[in-house]
């Protein structure tokens, strides 16, 4: 039990860095694929945005993936974790 706490805790900050300005909105993965997370007014997301952002994220997974299909009908392509906390992913600057 206490493997998948730590587990989940690295995963939350790898991806909170990853999306927040300490990283420009970008992980690894998204760098790869040129895409970065940003706020919907174009600013840097904050660290504390980035982790609500994965905890809804999580909550989205419990649902069964459900609230992710939201990108079909939202008109910015946005999934819950990105309405509720105000980013949208877009092409990264270059």
């Amino acid at each position: 039990m206490l493997v998948l706490i730590v587990a989940q805790l690295w995963v939350l900050l790898y991806n909170a860095t990853g999306w927040s300005r300490i990283a420009g909105g970008q992980t690894i993965g998204m760098r790869v694929t040129h895409i970065q997370v940003v706020r919907s007014d174009g600013s840097r997301v904050q660290f504390a945005r980035a982790v609500a952002r994965y905890l809804v994220l999580l909550v989205s997974f419990l649902l069964l993936g459900i609230p992710l299909l939201l990108v079909v009908v939202t008109r910015m392509r946005q999934a819950l974790h990105d309405v509720v906390v105000d980013t949208v992913v877009v092409p990264a600057e270059p």
